[in-house]
């Protein structure tokens, strides 16, 4: 377990960031140490916030990132039916600033498309 400093540390984020994350709920609420004075964090919380940190460098929204985490990964890695993810993975920041919506590239992201249609 690692304090607050730490996570924003191994994360990069801010800990008023952390905070507000928290308090939307893309975090789960972090559990509590020292008569519930200190937050306590593991390695599960600093793999999603860089999954939500990363996400938001791509241009993903509060509400995009949100549904992105509801997903259930663990079956679409897995599926037979998904297109192959390493070309998904190879999208870079820039063909993504350059897609013409959110949807468009989270189609791309789970296999709806193979290519982002650019402007």
């Amino acid at each position: 377990m690692i304090p607050i400093g730490e996570l924003s540390r191994r994360t990069g984020c801010k800990i008023e960031t952390v905070r507000y994350y928290e308090r939307i709920g893309l975090l789960p609420k972090a559990r509590r140490e020292g008569g519930g004075r200190f937050r306590r964090y593991d390695g599960d919380d600093v793999a999603r916030l860089r999954f939500i940190r990363r996400a938001r460098q791509l241009g993903f929204t509060l509400d995009e990132v949100r549904g992105l985490l509801q997903l259930d990964w663990q079956n679409f890695f897995t599926s037979s039916t998904v297109v192959p993810v390493r070309s998904t993975a190879q999208l870079s920041l820039q063909s993504r600033q350059s897609a013409k919506t959110s949807s468009n590239f989270l189609a791309v992201l789970c296999g709806l498309r193979t290519t982002s249609v650019v402007s």
